[in-house]
């Protein structure tokens, strides 16, 4: 099961998370207090079961990685094409104006992009 965007378009998302419009026309959703970023539909309860199940698990690996003091402390993290197998999981930092990835295969921090460009 995949979930993006559109099932429940007119449906609020759940307190505390906030739907967006990015300028090309995609939808997505932010939570503030968890610097959290998806574009999969969390007015889906089963949804959303799997994007809170994805962070937790992607923390704690990540929160056991000696090089975790790399990563700024402004990272928010992208989670999205969540399913019961697998998410695609980034991390961008708003101050350094850089994406990161992290695998547990690796364990350590790849830097994807040099700069964000800010709106």
């Amino acid at each position: 099961m995949r979930a993006r965007v559109g099932l429940s378009s007119t449906v609020e998302p759940p307190y505390p998370w906030r739907r967006y419009h990015h300028p090309n026309g995609d939808v997505y959703f932010y939570h503030d207090h968890l610097r959290f970023i998806t574009s999969d539909d969390v007015c889906d309860p089963t949804v959303l079961e799997y994007l809170i199940e994805a962070r937790e698990e992607y923390l704690q690996s990540l929160g056991r990685d000696p090089n975790f003091h790399r990563l700024p402390m402004d990272y928010e993290l992208v989670i999205s094409e969540v399913s019961e197998e697998a998410a695609t999981i980034r991390m961008y930092s708003r101050s350094a104006g850089r994406a990161y990835e992290w695998t547990e295969e690796r364990g350590d921090f790849e830097l994807l992009v040099v700069e964000i460009i800010k709106c």
